[in-house]
């Protein structure tokens, strides 16, 4: 195919030979005869119009090659115009896909948050339930110790009752015998019989083994601890006896209007 620079060459030339046909049928007649008038004025005005025809092309040809400058400065505009967008929208793909990425690790993060959360919850139930077991099952256990002790107890009352029936009656001279069979304090509170050696009881005190003897009262004077006379002893012996014997422990009383001894001034309280 041919270029537009080479049509207009063409064009060009095409020009200057009408041109020149057109010179040279008005400087010759019709048939070949050259007119002697118009010589001098040929070659002047073909020189003329060639040049007005060649300034006319440059300028049409530096036109054409502004509009084609115009042209291609402006497609160069468009497609850096269509090439900045395309970088725009890559860079907002890119954002995009980074921010889809931070979403999605956020997520992720989140997601195992929530599962050690819960893993943490279901540790804490776990726990509270072993808790919960271990505090019935001490309950159950204090329980059944509780119920052994409580037996225990009954057994021991029982005992004491079978050992206050088993008492012997009070003979004819007011001898009263019992027997402690718990081990800890008699509940008893003796005193020396003002201006005799004799020891006797001076109180019965509630809630303790000595209650569960109807026949102990305030007045009865001891004669014995373990089968052992104390008629000849002090008040401190007597005292340490009953504390320091092993149960079970019989002990021998007599109402005072029966009892005699020497006299000793100092009277004492304690309790045993």
């Amino acid at each position: 195919m041919v270029s537009k620079k080479a049509k207009k060459v063409i064009a060009i030339n095409f020009i200057i030979l009408l041109l020149g046909l057109i010179v040279g049928f008005s400087v010759y007649g019709k048939k070949g005869n050259k007119k002697e008038d118009n010589t001098e004025d040929f070659v002047p005005q073909f020189a003329f119009a060639t040049a007005q025809a060649q300034d006319d092309q440059v300028e049409q040809d530096d036109q054409d090659d502004q509009v084609e400058e115009d042209d291609q400065a402006e497609q160069e505009a468009e497609e850096e115009r269509i090439q900045a967008e395309q970088d725009d929208q890559d860079d907002q793909a890119e954002q995009d896909d980074q921010e889809d990425q931070e979403d999605k690790e956020e997520q992720v993060e989140q997601d195992d948050q929530d599962d050690q959360a819960e893993q943490d919850d279901q540790e804490d139930k776990e726990e509270q339930v072993e808790q919960a077991d271990k505090v019935e099952q001490a309950d159950k256990v204090e329980q059944v110790e509780q119920g052994g002790k409580d037996d225990q107890d009954d057994e021991e009352a029982e005992a004491d009752i079978k050992a206050q029936e088993d008492e012997e009656i009070p003979s004819a001279q007011g001898s009263i015998s019992v027997t402690f069979l718990r081990s800890g304090a008699l509940g008893l509170r003796f005193r020396t019989v003002p201006g005799t050696t004799n020891i006797e009881i001076l109180d019965v005190y509630a809630g303790t083994q000595a209650e569960h003897h109807a026949v102990l009262r305030p007045g009865l004077v001891l004669m014995t601890v373990a089968g052992e006379s104390v008629c000849r002893k002090n008040y401190r012996e007597v005292v340490s006896m009953v504390r320091n014997t092993d149960r079970p422990l019989t002990l021998t009383f007599e109402k005072r209007s029966h009892t005699a001894g020497p006299c000793r001034p100092a009277p004492r309280t304690d309790d045993v």
